[in-house]
């Protein structure tokens, strides 16, 4: 999906940002985030479900994890 610049586009990935924001906040947590889900958003539990699969499966494959070591950090390491 592109979304330009203006316009009810920006309005979505702002919005994205949020949902995105308020699953780390809650650090990943399942019951936590669909509920947070069903109150904001008035998501049913299919949406709410969907959704948190959706950012855990987008963060598990872009996002480092706490215990894996920056491959940036360990590249410059070897040069200090």
């Amino acid at each position: 999906m592109v979304f330009r610049v203006g316009g009810w586009e920006e309005s979505v990935l702002r919005h994205a940002y949020t949902v995105l924001g308020q699953y780390l906040v809650l650090k990943k947590d399942s019951e936590l985030f669909k509920e947070w889900m069903k109150d904001i958003c008035n998501a049913n539990a299919k949406q709410a479900a969907d959704c948190y699969q959706c950012l855990n499966d987008w963060c598990e494959e872009f996002l480092l994890k706490y215990n894996e070591p920056d491959p940036l950090v360990f590249a410059l390491e070897e040069f200090i």
